[in-house]
């Protein structure tokens, strides 16, 4: 299993921001932040913080990615 941030990244594009952006405004931590970069999973306090600031549900921030069970 992974997590996904594609669908936070395509949200912060459409509304003119950033992972850093998000930091800067004192929504997530500077570490947070480099974490979502990297595609890292993050405490969901601060997914919960990102879904308050974005008004959106936390199915258009982050997603689990299952990976194949036959490998």
């Amino acid at each position: 299993m992974s997590i996904s941030y594609s669908k936070l990244n395509k949200l912060l594009n459409k509304v003119g921001l950033s992972a850093n952006a998000l930091y800067l405004k004192g929504v997530i931590t500077e570490h947070t932040a480099q974490q979502i970069r990297k595609g890292s999973p993050v405490n969901i306090k601060h997914i919960a913080s990102i879904c308050r600031y974005l008004n959106v549900p936390i199915e258009d921030v982050v997603e689990v990615i299952q990976e194949d069970q036959s490998e």
